[in-house]
């Protein structure tokens, strides 16, 4: 579903998807965002991650909420990395102004090396420069997004569409990939798994031993600096699902 479907061009087979959800997410937003907070300081944690942390009502952060963790998320185009957001929030005023017991760190699997590669740990961001950002969003006009014709996508879908129905191992548009898997994992049953290209790619400085080790620094650093003002980190990786479903294929 999601982004798979919109940067592989293919189509949605199964829009009832998210219905298995709806009994517990009412896609009732309970936590709060940075970019909306106006008076209130202290919360119990801060979310700061990428767009698995941005799921809104259906988001791990939200069920945080629901189960009255009083939680305040970093939005997604203030934080474009997060372990760089966090030193430089760690490095400015944003933790003599607000007050937290936990900070959860989210990232998604297959990005997790790149984004601690050029990070600049003496850089900061204050709180003033976050309320220009979030002013400088409120004015920026909305892109637009609308279907223009001609367009390539009017053959890619159909011809896509295809190209799924005939093959069980296929790579659409160089960068979703569709391979077998020997159980009914997903709901509605079957045997297919979808997944991002760059998941195989990232294997390699995922397991190189020295990325390891730089990583394991950072969260070391970034622990023993939140320690200093009293707050617990709590580091979440989100797996890739070529990672997750392995074996299975």
């Amino acid at each position: 579903k999601g982004d798979l479907l919109r940067v592989g061009y293919i189509m949605s087979l199964y829009p009832d998807y998210y219905d298995i959800f709806k009994s517990e997410f009412k896609n009732e937003i309970k936590f709060s965002r940075l970019s909306e907070q106006k008076e209130k300081k202290k919360f119990k944690a801060l979310t700061i991650g990428d767009s698995f942390s941005e799921q809104g009502g259906y988001g791990y952060n939200n069920y945080l909420a629901m189960n009255n963790i009083d939680l305040l998320h970093t939005d997604r185009y203030i934080s474009l990395n997060q372990f760089q957001t966090l030193y430089s929030l760690l490095k400015g005023d944003f933790f003599d102004q607000y007050s937290f017991d936990y900070v959860i760190l989210q990232c998604i699997e297959r990005d997790i090396i790149e984004s601690i590669e050029e990070m600049k740990t003496d850089k900061s961001l204050s709180c003033a420069e976050i309320n220009d950002m979030i002013e400088k969003k409120g004015e920026t006009k909305k892109a637009d997004n609308s279907f223009k014709f001609p367009s390539d996508r009017v053959l890619k879908i159909p011809i896509n569409a295809v190209q799924y129905a005939l093959h069980d191992d296929y790579l659409f548009d160089e960068m979703v990939v569709k391979t077998k898997i020997d159980q009914d994992l997903f709901s509605p049953e079957n045997q297919e798994l979808l997944f991002f290209k760059h998941d195989i790619a990232a294997v390699k400085k995922n397991n190189n031993e020295s990325n390891i080790e730089k990583l394991n620094f950072v969260l070391n650093d970034l622990n023993n600096l939140l320690k200093n003002k009293g707050i617990k980190l709590i580091f979440q990786p989100s797996p890739d699902k070529y990672d997750l479903y392995y074996d299975f294929i």
